[in-house]
């Protein structure tokens, strides 16, 4: 008995040891070196000390915390963190701070970003009331209004919006070689409505999903405007939607490499809301109801590098302004992110929410025109 108690106490005293240990290289050393790091660090972790190891239920997306950087510290079976770690899945790390409760398997918590950072979906703390134009944030969010337009500044960081908006673009339309890439990382986000019928919040459907608002913003801008656009239509969130952004980067980076022309990268996305309910957001005009647009920058404050975040903010700010010159209080806003969301590759590259999961495609194509337009008197 005396052992016994001996051996509990050295390994209290170890486990303290090995604790503080760990949480300097999971939160220090480990977000530096990847995911796979994380998980075996990880699994080690859970083999040095096998009596104080938690048996979780079955893993399952819909029922855990998701947050920025590793694992789960000591409820994650070592065997399954192993396997994460030959496999290559990122696992999953509750944060208080960052984290959200997932919704349902099939609607899944976030993107892993090209080097391995979790990102959560843009929608999780964006709410609107439906047609009222009054955006609510569930943040700390410091929000603005430039001109026709509200600016909601998530990422914590100082901008002088007046002096931006001010100050010309970067770059001009060429006049050769594509000037502009349409691509969706959720290819498979959908609206209300279609041939199918069906309601369900995705599908592979390109007439009823972003892909098919991409076409027509693309032909838009081709057909009438003269400007030369790539559309790309690859899935990028089937069939792991955790490594949509991933994806979604080989894309931007294999596109930018076979055509360097371009200058524009438009990330086509509809919105969503985290409570499982139908958002919809529209705008009556004289030709109907068109689908609303928040326009989305990414920004360097979740400490990874994005030295070209104000050239694309100035850039959405130009646009929202054209756009709403255009069709006033067709614009939701300008939602600068603590996020990159893939905008460091490029000058000129926006996310654009066209409208969301309750609005039908006939309202998300009926502004695409002005979308185009818009963006065709930006770079004129």
């Amino acid at each position: 008995m005396r052992h016994r108690r001996i051996r509990q106490i050295m390994q209290v005293l170890l486990l303290i040891l090995l604790t503080n240990g760990f949480f300097l290289i999971e939160y220090q050393l480990v977000p530096r070196l990847g995911d796979r790091a994380a998980a075996i660090s990880g699994f080690a972790f859970s083999m040095l000390l096998p009596p104080l190891r938690v048996e979780q239920p079955a893993f399952s997306q819909a029922a855990v915390q998701m947050g920025p950087y590793g694992i789960q510290p000591l409820s994650v079976i070592g065997l399954k963190s192993l396997l994460y770690a030959v496999q290559g899945i990122p696992p999953v790390f509750s944060d208080p701070e960052h984290s959200f409760q997932v919704q349902a398997a099939g609607d899944p918590p976030g993107e892993t970003v090209a080097d391995g950072v979790y990102q959560a979906p843009i929608a999780s703390s964006i709410f609107m009331d439906e047609e009222g134009g009054n955006e609510e944030i569930g943040s700390d969010e410091d929000t603005g209004q430039s001109g026709p337009f509200a600016v909601n500044n998530d990422s914590g960081l100082s901008l002088d919006i007046t002096t931006l908006a001010a100050s010309p673009l970067g770059f001009k339309q060429g006049s050769t070689g594509p000037k502009v890439l349409i691509l969706h990382t959720h290819t498979t986000e959908a609206y209300v409505g279609g041939l199918s019928g069906n309601t369900s919040k995705n599908s592979t459907d390109n007439q009823r999903n972003v892909v098919r608002v991409g076409e027509e913003i693309a032909r838009y801008l081709d057909q009438v405007h003269g400007i030369s656009t790539i559309h790309v239509k690859t899935i990028h969130d089937l069939p792991d939607y955790n490594y949509s952004y991933t994806n979604a980067m080989k894309t931007i980076q294999a596109s930018l490499k076979q055509y360097p022309s371009i200058q524009v990268i438009l990330d086509i996305h509809r919105d969503g809301v985290s409570d499982g309910q139908p958002f919809r957001t529209s705008l009556q005009s004289g030709e109907g109801s068109l689908a609303r647009v928040m326009v989305v920058a990414g920004s360097p404050a979740s400490g990874l590098p994005h030295p070209l975040w104000k050239e694309n903010v100035k850039f959405g700010l130009i646009f929202c302004n054209a756009l709403s010159q255009r069709v006033p209080g067709l614009v939701r806003s300008l939602y600068i992110s603590e996020y990159r969301y893939n905008q460091h590759a490029s000058t000129g590259a926006l996310i654009l929410e066209v409208g969301g999961d309750g609005n039908s495609i006939g309202e998300a194509i009926a502004s695409t025109p002005y979308i185009a337009a818009a963006l065709a008197d930006v770079l004129k």
